[in-house]
């Protein structure tokens, strides 16, 4: 796991992921993609996933933004990827 701060995500296809990192683009293959990005609830990526039909889940304060509650989230992610 690599934690990269200050990158826009351009898209997401499926071999992988395609970013902006310092000015730079950049392409990470995976077979599975977790984003776990800021601490105010944005699901503007739903809608586009659901028309993909992308599978997804999702977690944190994604799903309720009321505090910074790393536990809560990671707990969340685990359960799911227990049932992957």
């Amino acid at each position: 796991v690599q934690f990269m701060d200050g990158v826009s995500y351009e898209r997401i296809s499926s071999t992988g992921l395609f970013i902006q990192h310092k000015g730079e683009s950049h392409f990470i293959p995976a077979d599975l993609i977790v984003n776990c990005s800021g601490q105010t609830s944005n699901n503007q990526l739903d809608s586009v996933l659901t028309e993909l039909k992308i599978p997804f889940h999702i977690v944190g304060g994604a799903k309720q933004a009321t505090e910074v509650d790393a536990k809560r989230a990671i707990m969340e992610a685990t359960q799911i990827a227990m049932k992957l």
